[in-house]
């Protein structure tokens, strides 16, 4: 209904003007002087009322409304600007002709160019001509026409029209905005609040034993406390990090002081953090794998998603066999998915990294998980290398899938034609390295399950499973 109701209210507009347009092509050439001078006289007339009115509103505004309260009615203006624009893209359609016919009566190319770029109207033939100007051979001068490509030629954001960034944002590498921004950060112009950096360094004493072999006393150990300071402003930090807009706009310590306090934080991290805000770009190329792990857990801290996000990326590159148990820890710790299966699937293909102390230091299930995925891979090999094919999936990062445990029990089909007696059946498959463990867990799903199923069966889930006899049931009855 207000879709409909703009439509009419703005066609009836349009149809007076054309109309007075019309009237004023019929008139001569004295009455067309005559219109255009009272016209004149009476705008000069109305201009100082204007500007006596737009001064009182002025004045109104400073006495009654606060600059917190303007900034607000603005936002809220800018937004209803914003859902008008949507509604009206949104119908682009049935505004069609309405919006050719505006373009005709004003027939100006950045009125155009501005509704191409609010998405209102269809943009220009993809080549357009321009006029290259030549000089002859007897110095006269000649217009050329040029076929020019706008999607080839260069184009700076200042040539395009005004309300481009209505529409879309330039990258942050382009944007002068965030240039502007990390450049106000490390000159400190205009700050209002501090960031506290507190790193505490532990450093031992030195004893020396003068008492000649008796008993020395040992004093405990001195801490430096290291404080560094970093100045910003609170409207940007609040605006890029929810963490620090609650801190510093909900009446907490923090935003009575206008300090916050970070502990167990390089300093140059954290300065390279605050330029992420600032900014919304971080070099990673010249980062470390320990800073990229650090700043990884700064964003998780603060509860900066993109620049986690980033990080992850970032160390899904520095995979080797010194860093994927760290990094398979640190995606565990943060909830990092796509490291988490990336690391999983570098140490299914490199399982000598299992060897290594840090295997002995991860939590109990992630060295459940890690054995059961080297495990499975090594079986799917060998698996494959029985039947006559070569080994190219991806090691499953999981192995409580059914349709996986079905599908590797079927690849380890040692039936023949022939047939075999149960005590044969350990000797032709020559992977089975402890025939103690497997004869142990084959006698232990022999008093579950009974005498009727075949040795061969009991052997397969038994391998599958590692000699656990729970696993074992579990793929037993799944298959």
């Amino acid at each position: 209904m207000k879709l409909k109701y703009f439509h009419d209210k703005t066609t009836t507009n349009f149809m007076h003007l054309m109309q007075k347009k019309e009237n004023f092509s019929l008139m001569s050439q004295e009455e067309k002087i005559r219109s255009v001078a009272k016209n004149l006289e009476q705008l000069i007339d109305e201009v100082p009322l204007f500007l006596v009115r737009v001064e009182e509103l002025m004045s109104a505004l400073d006495e009654k409304v606060t600059w917190k309260e303007w900034k607000y009615l603005f936002k809220l203006g800018t937004s209803k600007v914003a859902w008008g624009l949507g509604k009206v893209v949104g119908h682009k359609p049935s505004l069609k002709a309405m919006i050719s016919q505006i373009c005709d009566m004003v027939h100006r190319e950045q009125f155009n160019s501005s509704l191409v770029a609010l998405g209102l109207s269809d943009p220009p033939a993809t080549t357009t001509t321009t006029t290259t100007t030549t000089s002859t051979a007897n110095g006269a001068t000649s217009a050329m026409p040029k076929k020019v490509n706008p999607k080839t030629s260069p184009a700076k954001y200042a040539q395009l029209s005004s309300v481009e960034s209505l529409c879309q944002s330039p990258l942050a590498r382009d944007s002068s905005l965030a240039g502007g921004a990390v450049k106000l950060l490390r000159e400190g112009r205009g700050t209002d609040m501090i960031f506290e950096i507190i790193v505490v360094q532990e450093s031992g004493d030195v004893v020396v034993d003068h008492t000649h072999g008796e008993p020395v006393s040992r004093t405990d150990h001195s801490k430096e406390v290291d404080i560094h300071e970093i100045q910003a402003h609170c409207v940007i930090i609040a605006a890029r990090c929810d963490w620090f807009r609650r801190a510093l706009l909900s009446g907490m310590r923090e935003s009575i002081d206008k300090k916050i306090t970070v502990h167990d934080t390089n300093p140059s991290l954290f300065r390279l953090f605050l330029e992420y805000l600032y900014s919304g770009q971080l070099e990673t190329n010249e980062m470390s794998t320990e800073q990229l792990a650090d700043m990884m857990a700064i964003g998780d801290r603060y509860e900066v998603d993109s620049l986690k996000s980033l990080c992850e990326n970032t160390l899904k590159h520095h995979l080797d066999e010194d860093s994927s148990l760290f990094l398979l820890s640190l995606a565990e710790q943060y909830n990092a998915t796509a490291l988490r299966s990336s690391a999983l699937n570098f140490i299914t293909e490199h399982p000598k990294v299992m060897e290594s102390e840090v295997f002995e230091e991860l939590p109990e299930h992630l060295q459940s998980e890690v054995a059961d995925a080297v495990l499975w891979h090594g079986l799917d090999s060998r698996s494959r290398s029985l039947s006559g094919h070569s080994h190219t999936e991806t090691p499953p990062s999981s192995v409580s899938g059914l349709s996986h445990t079905e599908r590797l029990m079927a690849q380890l089909d040692i039936d023949s034609e022939d047939d075999k007696t149960n005590s044969s059946s350990s000797e032709e498959m020559n992977y089975v390295e402890d025939s103690g463990r497997l004869d142990a867990c084959l006698e232990s799903l022999r008093d579950i399950v009974g005498d009727g199923v075949p040795r061969e069966e009991l052997v397969r889930v038994a391998l599958a499973a590692d000699y656990d006899v729970n696993r074992a049931l579990n793929f037993f009855f799944s298959a």
